[in-house]
């Protein structure tokens, strides 16, 4: 038995999708087979205009997702391969990639040994008075393997709470960093997630 879809429906969805193709064009929003294929569908204009931003690498070796509201800031001089960083006032999602020699996370070491030594070198840096480190976790996606490493740090420029989520792939070393400032972290926790969940590496 064939269904009849009724003409109202079949304008609005080719609206919808007119106003997709231009916000995808223009912003990056996923929309349309590639949202659904994403699991964001775009059901309505207002969802659609919402729905989040996707950043994906200049050549194609890595991307995530952000929420409304963040915007791409621009460094005047990289010292990456590849880095990247969206703001949304305090809070921000960052990746960086650089080179490395190894092989895999674990021939560098356990999820808490690289979460101890990213502290460490917290603690190093200027005007930080004191960093700790809260736990690590290790997950494995479509073959690679992650580390998720969660610390605080309070420094002169402010207290932050850090996300991390660290891959080596194909000898390079991703880093996707998603921090707020600690007062904020409970409301900031779910769109920070959202990016951490969403980082694919690629290539």
């Amino acid at each position: 038995m064939s269904v009849v879809i009724p003409k109202m429906i079949v304008r609005r969805f080719a609206l919808v999708m007119t106003v997709c193709a231009g916000l995808e064009a223009s912003g990056r929003v996923v929309c349309g087979r590639r949202a659904m294929m994403g699991g964001v569908f775009c059901a309505s204009l207002a969802t659609c205009a919402n729905a989040a931003s996707r950043f994906v690498a200049s050549d194609g070796s890595f991307e995530f997702d952000y929420d409304e509201g963040f915007v791409e800031s621009s460094k005047p001089v990289k010292t990456h391969v590849e880095e990247v960083l969206v703001k949304q006032g305090k809070r921000q999602v960052g990746v960086v990639v650089d080179r490395v020699k190894i092989n895999s996370l674990e021939d560098f070491g356990s999820p808490n040994f690289v979460g101890e030594k990213v502290v460490g070198s917290e603690r190093n840096r200027d005007g930080v008075t004191e960093a700790t480190f809260i736990g690590a976790d290790k997950e494995i996606k479509n073959g690679t393997t992650y580390y998720v490493l969660e610390y605080t740090s309070a420094s002169t420029r402010g207290d932050n709470h850090f996300l991390s989520k660290v891959a080596i792939k194909d000898g390079r070393l991703y880093i996707l960093t998603a921090q707020a400032r600690i007062d904020d972290y409970d409301a900031a926790k779910p769109s920070l997630y959202k990016a951490l969940d969403s980082l694919r590496i690629i290539t």
